[in-house]
């Protein structure tokens, strides 16, 4: 019995305000109890943290700004400890929206 293995066959979509990331776990004893996920942009130093039930395998964060990296670390946790992080690094599309002058 160990803690859990690495989420892993992450996939992402992403526009210029939103990421979806979705994962797969693996089955193991003691069984994943939950997900850890934490969200910051590139140039910040704080980063919102999340939890996640073990029957979830995908997280919408919302509210980005367009083209800006995100920072995204992803970990699965059972009652033996957790598992490493994952991490990648996205960027949001530019808006699009474009403004003549």
């Amino acid at each position: 019995m160990s803690e859990p293995f690495k989420p892993f066959n992450l996939q992402s979509n992403v526009t210029s305000h939103s990421i979806v990331i979705s994962w797969e776990g693996q089955s193991r004893y003691p069984p994943t109890k939950k997900y850890l996920i934490s969200h910051r942009t590139r140039t910040s130093s704080s980063s919102t943290i999340d939890s996640l039930d073990s029957s979830k395998t995908s997280y919408v964060i919302t509210g980005l700004s367009p083209n800006t990296i995100n920072v995204i670390a992803l970990s699965a946790e059972n009652a033996l400890g957790r598992s490493q992080e994952v991490t990648v690094s996205l960027t949001t599309k530019p808006s699009g929206e474009f403004k003549v002058v």
